[in-house]
């Protein structure tokens, strides 16, 4: 059994756990704990999975079961020295190291669900933490999580993502039609740091909407945390900031750009932006542009037009009301409260 989270995390950093934090456990399958996990009820933890809660005492245990063959067992290997939990259960419990725990982080950081929360005491974490993260085989359990997380997450997001093709292409199968009232390059165009968005000035061809890494590397860092905003500033106000003015519904642009973040870092975007995105959550986060008021700006001096969408104004109030409806409903799940209003 794997004693991870907060509760471990508080063996080396005394007072980083709540006192009624729970528990969280990890028991391989091999060590036959059935007795303990049946016939509790079974919970969603943060991260998404499936654990049974016991209570004891003062303590609340929430153990997930990890499978034969399951990538996380490498975990149980790399802390097999680590020291033992006491408890009054007679289970043999070691506590994973911190560096373990902020792999286990890392690697969750591609899922939704408490998002916001879990991404900040990452950050946290990582601040505490010497580099590299881990030793060799923390580090190869955390590739192996990783990739395992990479192939069910993207593949339930959107197993035919690509963006070697054509712009008209890559834009055509947005899945939202009657939500953008304005061409997703124009809002780019109109909220960008300089004359040209970042991302245009790397491509080696403007007719296609792929992006060369090799480009976003020759970037000085400050410029490449502007290209990751300049996505932000563009998503938040075609996701949520104009739709939602449109219903007479209030949304703070603070909001609106962590939403536009959280999808860039977990289902929105792939690869290396992504990665980036996560590693500089900080950053990206104290963007610097009122891009809000911006594009009020440039609707007034009439430099952005709207589209005429094929949709009665009526109908699309109900279209959008149902549509903003479930990205509130997304945002509570991912914990969005947890970031600076």
């Amino acid at each position: 059994m794997l004693l991870v989270g907060s509760q471990a995390l508080a063996w080396c950093y005394p007072g980083i756990a709540r006192a009624d934090a729970a528990w969280d456990i990890w028991v391989a399958a091999s060590e036959h704990l059935e007795a303990a996990v049946t016939g509790t009820e079974p919970v969603v933890d943060d991260a998404g999975d499936s654990c049974s809660v016991v209570r004891s005492g003062d303590r609340t245990y929430r153990l997930r079961v990890v499978a034969e063959g399951d990538p996380r067992m490498q975990f149980f290997a790399a802390n097999c020295d680590r020291p033992l939990l006491l408890n009054n259960e007679g289970w043999t419990v070691h506590v994973a190291s911190p560096a373990s725990i902020a792999l286990i982080g890392r690697a969750y950081l591609y899922a939704p669900r408490d998002w916001h929360r879990r991404i900040g005491e990452y950050h946290q974490l990582l601040s505490k933490l010497k580099r590299p993260i881990g030793n060799a085989a923390e580090r190869s359990a955390y590739e192996a999580l990783r990739g395992d997380l990479l192939r069910r997450l993207d593949f339930e997001s959107d197993s035919d993502f690509n963006m070697r093709m054509a712009n008209e292409e890559f834009f055509k199968d947005f899945k939202y039609p009657w939500l953008r009232v304005h061409e997703h390059d124009d809002l780019h165009h109109t909220t960008c740091y300089d004359h040209t968005p970042l991302y245009q000035t790397l491509k080696d061809d403007l007719g296609q909407a792929y992006v060369p890494k090799s480009g976003f590397d020759q970037l000085s860092h400050r410029d490449q945390i502007r290209m990751v905003r300049e996505e932000c500033y563009a998503l938040a106000l075609e996701r949520v900031l104009i739709p939602a003015a449109d219903l007479g519904v209030p949304w703070s642009e603070n909001h609106a750009f962590q939403h536009a973040l959280r999808r860039i870092c977990t289902t929105l975007a792939r690869g290396w932006f992504r990665d980036f995105a996560i590693d500089h959550y900080a950053e990206v986060s104290a963007y610097d542009t009122p891009f809000l008021d911006v594009y009020h700006q440039a609707v007034k001096a009439g430099k952005l037009t709207r589209k005429l969408l094929q949709i009665t104004p009526e109908a699309r109030r109900e279209w959008l009301t149902d549509y903003l409806g479930a990205q509130a409903s997304k945002d509570r799940e991912a914990a969005i409260d947890a970031t600076p209003a």
